[in-house]
């Protein structure tokens, strides 16, 4: 008798519990990631490429501010790790290739030694996020989005390949952008 009783208990227990938690907006609003990743990329000048790029990470699927500006930063640090690479193989191809010109190359050379540095300030800035030294986030990444900046304007005159290291910076520019703007909602929230 005592184990039809509790089995009559938990299996209305485990028929109400979605109608309980449809009825709580608290627990709705907590684990509503979508809106929190609409509030992070509010001060984000590509809004609508931010909550693409954050919607697209499990890891931010319930998540806080914290988390999402961890996870922005992480992708914009693997996006330039990949833009440096391409760079670097781009700059190999060229110095095998007779064809193409010196200035080409040594532009694609400069620009790998300043996606080097993007990343590690990048890098910085996670490193700081997590280890709450949170004063330095803003300036790392500004200063890696001077240092893709300053790569875009090597390659900016050259032609060719050199365009699609452009298109790739553009790319790279608007992930640390928008790392820093969910980073700014994040400080001031915290």
């Amino acid at each position: 008798m005592s184990s039809f009783i509790f089995l009559s208990s938990l299996t209305l227990f485990l028929t109400l519990q979605p109608c309980l938690i449809l009825a709580s907006p608290k627990l709705v609003t907590q684990n509503n990631t979508p809106g929190l990743v609409y509030k992070a990329c509010e001060r984000s000048a590509h809004k609508e490429f931010c909550v693409r790029v954050l919607n697209s990470y499990p890891p931010s699927k319930q998540t806080s501010l914290k988390e999402l500006a961890t996870i922005a930063i992480k992708v914009t640090s693997n996006g330039a790790s990949a833009t440096s690479k391409f760079i670097e193989q781009l700059a190999n191809k060229t110095s095998s290739n007779s064809k193409l010109e010196p200035s080409l190359q040594q532009s694609l050379i400069k620009c790998n030694v300043a996606y080097q540095d993007a990343i590690g300030w990048i890098d910085n800035a996670i490193i700081a996020l997590i280890s709450r030294v949170d004063y330095g986030v803003e300036h790392y990444l500004e200063t890696a989005i001077a240092l893709i900046d300053t790569c875009n304007a090597r390659v900016k005159a050259q032609t060719g390949k050199a365009l699609e290291v452009s298109r790739k910076n553009r790319n790279v520019r608007q992930l640390c952008s928008n790392a820093l703007s969910v980073y700014q909602v994040f400080s001031i929230s915290a």
